[in-house]
């Protein structure tokens, strides 16, 4: 798994910057690291920088470089060993140094911001490897392999997935594979009874079709196994409780694996989370580029003390998460009462 990534001259990453990931214990949310920050702060950059990590080689664009500068991104994984991307000529071409085996890329699923895929797919199934390891390389506007490697599914892998959707979708009863001219796309059913093909999908539905997709994806073996899965803005398109479910479904799924997440949702910063051992970082563009700031650990037993003071939820509701993503946070105090109430605003 990974433990700790580092950044410099890449992006908005000018001097080194260092992110040291929630590593699973057995716990929900044990394996949970949480990006937080204002939009152009740096949060899909960290997702970027271990995607291209990951591979061997990969060329970086003169906009994305820094003038006299080497980029070096260099991850190092639980046993200690490190892998580092950097330009030694400082031009586009890279290379790769250390140890290829502290991270490659079908070790990780990445699942973009922009999850549409296209509902009619000609393309042969596609097996586990061969799916992500394209789709990481190849990024286009939509993702047209998807129905492709639903269509590989055995029974029992369909079984097992269509669990996933039912905890994120509960409106969805059934879902399958049919053929129409010579294309495979998804039909599926609602708890109503009505049959409809993946075409009519909102863009919620699409997404969550494709993160189940990664956590479905995912094992628990430890002997190279995939055990890592970067969401870049899972909220995107949700409504309120569908962000809820798959906050907490993820939670669930961080107790064996490791779980990334960039998000400007409150609904994905939970108390029990932080609590349980999942980490959360905020990132700023300043004048010196990115920086990262971590709450300590001091700060997590406190609001350990609030969490279990069940006579204020006013102090642990949602609008209370938006701490983490206001700019300035203006403390009020009730004369009466003597209690105090947090007003978050940009």
């Amino acid at each position: 798994m990974i433990h700790q990534l580092q950044i410099e001259h890449f992006r908005g990453f000018y001097e080194r910057r260092t992110v040291t990931f929630a590593v699973p214990s057995g716990n929900p949310a044990s394996g949970l690291t949480v990006l937080v920050g204002p939009n152009n702060s740096g949060k899909t950059t960290v997702v970027e920088a271990i995607r291209l990590v990951s591979q061997d080689a990969v060329p970086i664009d003169v906009e994305h470089r820094h003038d006299g500068h080497r980029v070096r991104i260099t991850v190092t994984d639980q046993n200690g060993r490190t892998r580092t991307l950097t330009n030694p000529d400082l031009g586009a071409i890279t290379v790769v140094e250390g140890d290829p085996a502290a991270l490659q890329l079908q070790n990780v699923r990445f699942v973009p911001s922009r999850r549409a895929w296209t509902a009619y797919t000609g393309h042969q199934a596609q097996a586990e490897g061969q799916y992500w390891s394209m789709l990481a390389r190849h990024r286009g506007p939509a993702d047209e392999f998807f129905v492709a490697r639903l269509a590989s599914f055995s029974l029992a892998e369909k079984t097992r997935y269509h669990a996933t959707l039912q905890k994120l979708i509960p409106q969805m009863a059934d879902w399958r594979i049919d053929l129409s001219r010579g294309q495979h796309f998804v039909q599926y059913t609602t708890v109503a009874g009505a049959k409809h093909s993946s075409d009519l999908f909102g863009d919620g539905m699409a997404s969550l079709f494709r993160i189940a997709l990664a956590v479905h994806d995912t094992t628990t073996n430890t002997d190279g196994a995939t055990q890592c899965i970067a969401i870049d803005e899972p909220e995107l398109s949700l409504h309120p409780q569908a962000q809820k479910r798959l906050a907490f479904h993820l939670a669930e799924v961080a107790k064996t694996r490791q779980v990334i997440v960039t998000t400007h949702s409150p609904y994905f910063v939970n108390w029990d989370d932080l609590i349980a051992g999942a980490r959360i970082y905020r990132l700023a563009q300043g004048k010196n580029g990115v920086s990262i700031h971590e709450q300590s650990q001091a700060t997590v037993k406190t609001l350990e003390g609030l969490f279990k003071d069940w006579q204020k939820p006013n102090l642990l509701d949602p609008v209370a998460r938006e701490i983490f993503f206001a700019d300035e946070v203006v403390f009020l105090k009730d004369r009466k009462t003597s209690a105090f109430y947090e007003s978050s605003r940009v």
